[in-house]
């Protein structure tokens, strides 16, 4: 075997070591930062946050929908409810310091704003969803937020 090809056989397998080690010794880093993560001080402020915001939510949804056979609330209430529930997930977007966290409620926030906008009765404002596409369009990031929240923060209220 030819002393050149030997060393570059040599050179290339300890690149090769060095790379896996590099590689496991970042994933192990990784790791151990996520696992600690969610017990940060910050992280846990937050999901209190997160917590109250979801109830706030959910109770805000349950007064704009009627009871069976009852008459639902006027159009003037529901379109101040929207516009109030854009600007509480807003606000605590705000108000969070972790950037996940932070994200998943700024992209909740900004489909409830879509959402509060389109039910607006004002002349060039956008329509409200009718079709189930539409509907999908405004409402799954909502939901796609919210199942990321409760992946971060697991105490967070479920869906009732």
């Amino acid at each position: 075997m030819n002393f050149n090809v030997l060393q570059r056989s040599v050179r290339a397998r300890w690149i090769w070591i060095v790379s896996i080690t590099a590689v496991s010794a970042a994933a192990v880093l990784v790791a151990g930062w996520l696992a600690a993560e969610p017990d940060s001080p910050e992280r846990k402020a937050d999901c209190v946050i997160v917590a109250e915001t979801v109830r706030r939510w959910q109770t805000a949804v349950a007064a704009l929908t009627p009871i069976q056979g009852a008459t639902g609330p006027s159009d003037e209430y529901v379109d101040e409810q929207y516009t109030q529930m854009a600007t509480m997930v807003q606000t605590a977007a705000d108000s969070v310091t972790t950037p996940e966290i932070k994200s998943y409620l700024t992209d909740w926030a900004a489909a409830a704003d879509r959402l509060a906008m389109s039910q607006l009765d004002v002349s060039g404002g956008a329509e409200p969803p009718e079709t189930p596409e539409e509907m999908l369009e405004v409402f799954t990031p909502i939901n796609d937020a919210a199942g990321a929240l409760g992946e971060l923060c697991p105490d967070m209220p479920s869906a009732e």
